[in-house]
Protein backbone atom coordinates (compact mmCIF):
# COMPACT_ATOMS: atom_id res chain seq x y z
CA UNK A 1 0.00 0.00 0.00
CA UNK A 2 1.15 3.73 -0.59
CA UNK A 3 1.50 5.41 2.85
CA UNK A 4 -0.56 9.15 2.24
CA UNK A 5 -3.52 10.65 -0.16
CA UNK A 6 -4.19 13.35 -0.14
CA UNK A 7 -8.07 14.88 -1.52
CA UNK A 8 -8.57 18.14 -2.89
CA UNK A 9 -11.84 19.26 -4.32
CA UNK A 10 -11.89 22.89 -5.84
CA UNK A 11 -14.22 24.52 -8.30
CA UNK A 12 -14.65 26.98 -10.54
CA UNK A 13 -11.43 29.01 -11.80
CA UNK A 14 -8.56 28.22 -9.78
CA UNK A 15 -6.79 30.67 -7.35
CA UNK A 16 -3.49 32.36 -9.16
CA UNK A 17 -1.46 31.39 -6.08
CA UNK A 18 -2.67 27.55 -6.91
CA UNK A 19 1.09 27.43 -9.34
CA UNK A 20 2.84 27.93 -5.99
CA UNK A 21 1.10 25.58 -4.20
CA UNK A 22 1.06 23.26 -6.97
CA UNK A 23 5.20 23.01 -7.17
CA UNK A 24 5.70 22.51 -3.67
CA UNK A 25 2.96 19.69 -3.84
CA UNK A 26 5.52 18.31 -6.69
CA UNK A 27 8.20 18.18 -4.45
CA UNK A 28 6.67 16.09 -1.84
CA UNK A 29 7.30 13.33 -3.70
CA UNK A 30 6.62 10.43 -1.55
CA UNK A 31 3.08 11.78 -1.13
CA UNK A 32 0.03 11.09 -3.61
CA UNK A 33 -2.69 14.13 -4.30
CA UNK A 34 -5.35 13.89 -5.75
CA UNK A 35 -7.10 16.98 -7.37
CA UNK A 36 -11.17 17.02 -7.93
CA UNK A 37 -11.92 20.01 -9.72
CA UNK A 38 -13.91 21.33 -13.20
CA UNK A 39 -10.82 23.93 -14.19
CA UNK A 40 -8.90 22.76 -17.54
CA UNK A 41 -5.83 24.29 -16.17
CA UNK A 42 -4.24 21.81 -14.15
CA UNK A 43 -2.99 17.80 -15.68
CA UNK A 44 -1.77 15.08 -13.74
CA UNK A 45 1.78 14.81 -13.02
CA UNK A 46 3.83 12.72 -11.46
CA UNK A 47 2.11 12.33 -7.94
CA UNK A 48 -0.39 14.92 -8.58
CA UNK A 49 -3.93 13.08 -10.27
CA UNK A 50 -6.43 15.46 -11.30
CA UNK A 51 -9.41 13.86 -11.97
CA UNK A 52 -11.80 16.29 -13.88
CA UNK A 53 -15.81 16.21 -13.15
CA UNK A 54 -18.23 19.06 -13.51
CA UNK A 55 -19.70 20.65 -9.83
CA UNK A 56 -23.01 18.35 -10.45
CA UNK A 57 -20.90 15.59 -10.40
CA UNK A 58 -19.05 16.35 -7.01
CA UNK A 59 -22.72 17.05 -5.69
CA UNK A 60 -23.24 13.21 -6.34
CA UNK A 61 -20.31 11.64 -5.21
CA UNK A 62 -20.65 13.52 -1.92
CA UNK A 63 -24.61 12.29 -1.23
CA UNK A 64 -23.47 8.63 -2.43
CA UNK A 65 -22.82 7.64 1.57
CA UNK A 66 -25.47 8.89 2.61
CA UNK A 67 -29.51 7.94 3.14
CA UNK A 68 -30.56 11.32 3.06
CA UNK A 69 -30.80 14.29 1.63
CA UNK A 70 -27.54 16.38 2.28
CA UNK A 71 -27.02 20.62 1.15
CA UNK A 72 -24.28 21.09 -1.02
CA UNK A 73 -24.97 24.29 -2.84
CA UNK A 74 -21.84 25.99 -2.93
CA UNK A 75 -17.96 24.77 -3.14
CA UNK A 76 -16.65 26.43 -0.24
CA UNK A 77 -19.40 24.27 1.94
CA UNK A 78 -17.43 20.93 1.27
CA UNK A 79 -15.27 22.26 4.04
CA UNK A 80 -17.58 20.63 5.95
CA UNK A 81 -17.56 17.73 4.25
CA UNK A 82 -13.90 17.11 4.41
CA UNK A 83 -14.14 14.47 7.53
CA UNK A 84 -16.23 12.66 5.57
CA UNK A 85 -13.58 12.07 2.68
CA UNK A 86 -12.59 8.73 3.46
CA UNK A 87 -15.96 7.67 2.33
CA UNK A 88 -16.91 10.22 -0.30
CA UNK A 89 -13.30 9.21 -1.87
CA UNK A 90 -13.31 5.52 -1.02
CA UNK A 91 -13.13 4.39 -4.36
CA UNK A 92 -9.63 6.57 -4.95
CA UNK A 93 -8.28 6.03 -1.82
CA UNK A 94 -8.12 2.67 -0.99
CA UNK A 95 -4.19 2.48 -1.71
CA UNK A 96 -3.24 4.31 1.12
CA UNK A 97 -2.88 3.54 4.96
CA UNK A 98 -3.87 7.77 5.68
CA UNK A 99 -6.32 9.88 3.88
CA UNK A 100 -6.05 13.75 4.16
CA UNK A 101 -7.10 17.50 3.16
CA UNK A 102 -4.99 20.53 2.83
CA UNK A 103 -5.54 23.76 1.46
CA UNK A 104 -4.57 24.91 -2.22
CA UNK A 105 -5.39 28.86 -1.75
CA UNK A 106 -3.51 30.37 0.84
CA UNK A 107 -0.85 27.33 1.66
CA UNK A 108 2.86 26.29 0.97
CA UNK A 109 3.99 22.80 1.82
CA UNK A 110 7.27 22.50 3.28
CA UNK A 111 8.65 18.24 3.06
CA UNK A 112 5.69 16.85 4.91
CA UNK A 113 7.35 13.37 5.30
CA UNK A 114 10.18 15.12 7.58
CA UNK A 115 7.18 15.10 10.22
CA UNK A 116 4.87 12.48 8.86
CA UNK A 117 7.44 9.90 9.37
CA UNK A 118 7.06 6.50 9.89
CA UNK A 119 7.21 6.53 13.23
CA UNK A 120 4.34 9.00 13.45
CA UNK A 121 2.27 7.08 11.26
CA UNK A 122 2.76 4.17 13.22
CA UNK A 123 2.12 5.74 16.62
CA UNK A 124 -1.29 8.41 15.22
CA UNK A 125 -4.74 8.13 14.70
CA UNK A 126 -4.48 11.68 13.05
CA UNK A 127 -2.33 13.86 12.33
CA UNK A 128 -2.75 17.80 12.97
CA UNK A 129 -6.18 18.83 13.56
CA UNK A 130 -7.00 22.19 11.55
CA UNK A 131 -8.62 22.49 7.98
CA UNK A 132 -5.41 23.92 6.64
CA UNK A 133 -3.70 20.35 6.74
CA UNK A 134 -4.95 16.56 8.34
CA UNK A 135 -4.17 13.38 7.56
CA UNK A 136 -6.80 10.63 9.11
CA UNK A 137 -5.58 6.73 9.39
CA UNK A 138 -7.35 5.20 6.59
CA UNK A 139 -9.93 2.29 8.55
CA UNK A 140 -13.49 2.16 9.42
CA UNK A 141 -12.94 4.08 12.48
CA UNK A 142 -11.20 7.14 11.44
CA UNK A 143 -13.52 7.18 8.26
CA UNK A 144 -16.73 6.69 10.04
CA UNK A 145 -15.72 8.67 13.26
CA UNK A 146 -18.10 12.01 12.31
CA UNK A 147 -20.79 10.30 12.76
CA UNK A 148 -20.23 9.71 16.14
CA UNK A 149 -23.04 11.83 18.31
CA UNK A 150 -21.91 13.74 21.42
CA UNK A 151 -22.71 16.72 23.29
CA UNK A 152 -22.07 20.32 23.08
CA UNK A 153 -19.89 21.54 21.72
CA UNK A 154 -19.80 18.49 19.63
CA UNK A 155 -21.62 19.21 16.09
CA UNK A 156 -24.29 16.25 14.83
CA UNK A 157 -23.16 15.72 11.16
CA UNK A 158 -26.17 15.01 10.44
CA UNK A 159 -27.41 19.27 11.43
CA UNK A 160 -24.13 20.10 9.40
CA UNK A 161 -24.45 18.21 6.31
CA UNK A 162 -28.25 19.44 5.95
CA UNK A 163 -27.62 23.13 6.48
CA UNK A 164 -26.31 25.47 4.27
CA UNK A 165 -24.32 27.46 6.58
CA UNK A 166 -20.58 26.78 6.98
CA UNK A 167 -20.06 25.23 10.14
CA UNK A 168 -15.93 24.87 10.53
CA UNK A 169 -17.15 20.88 10.86
CA UNK A 170 -13.68 20.11 9.71
CA UNK A 171 -12.29 21.84 13.44
CA UNK A 172 -13.15 22.71 16.49
CA UNK A 173 -16.59 21.62 17.21
CA UNK A 174 -16.49 18.81 14.82
CA UNK A 175 -13.58 16.61 14.55
CA UNK A 176 -11.15 18.09 16.76
CA UNK A 177 -13.83 17.78 19.47
CA UNK A 178 -15.02 13.99 17.94
CA UNK A 179 -11.57 13.19 18.47
CA UNK A 180 -10.69 14.42 22.02
CA UNK A 181 -13.91 12.80 23.44
CA UNK A 182 -13.28 9.48 21.69
CA UNK A 183 -9.62 8.92 22.46
CA UNK A 184 -8.32 9.51 19.06
CA UNK A 185 -4.46 9.40 18.94
CA UNK A 186 -3.38 12.73 17.33
CA UNK A 187 -0.37 14.33 16.10
CA UNK A 188 -0.61 17.96 16.87
CA UNK A 189 3.20 19.74 16.75
CA UNK A 190 3.14 22.25 15.24
CA UNK A 191 5.64 23.63 12.76
CA UNK A 192 3.94 26.20 10.50
CA UNK A 193 3.80 29.66 10.09
CA UNK A 194 1.27 32.25 9.27
CA UNK A 195 3.02 35.32 6.50
CA UNK A 196 -0.39 36.80 6.05
CA UNK A 197 -0.88 38.44 9.62
CA UNK A 198 2.77 37.92 10.64
CA UNK A 199 2.12 35.35 13.47
CA UNK A 200 4.81 32.92 14.80
CA UNK A 201 2.94 29.68 14.98
CA UNK A 202 -0.27 29.48 14.35
CA UNK A 203 -2.22 31.12 17.62
CA UNK A 204 0.97 30.59 20.20
CA UNK A 205 3.54 32.87 19.48
CA UNK A 206 3.57 36.86 18.29
CA UNK A 207 6.30 37.67 19.36
CA UNK A 208 8.45 38.45 16.41
CA UNK A 209 8.17 38.76 12.43
CA UNK A 210 10.15 36.34 10.30
CA UNK A 211 10.96 35.50 6.76
CA UNK A 212 10.36 31.62 5.39
CA UNK A 213 12.36 30.57 2.73
CA UNK A 214 11.44 27.36 0.73
CA UNK A 215 14.10 25.68 -0.97
CA UNK A 216 14.13 22.17 -2.88
CA UNK A 217 11.19 20.97 -1.24
CA UNK A 218 12.30 21.94 2.45
CA UNK A 219 11.15 25.10 3.96
CA UNK A 220 12.44 27.00 7.45
CA UNK A 221 12.18 30.18 9.53
CA UNK A 222 14.64 33.13 8.93
CA UNK A 223 14.79 35.96 11.97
Amino acid sequence: MKTIGIVIPYFGKLPPFFQLWLQTAKNNSQIDFHIFTDDESVFSNENIFVHRMTWSDMQELAAKPFNFNITLKRPYKLCDFRPAFGLIFSDYLKVYVFWGYCDVSDLLLGNLRSFFTEDVLNRYERCQYLGHISLYRNNERMNTLFMSQGKYPDLNYQDVFTTDDSCYFDEYRGMYAKCLVNGVKTFVETRWRDPIVNKGEFYDSKSRKFVVRWEGGASDGLL
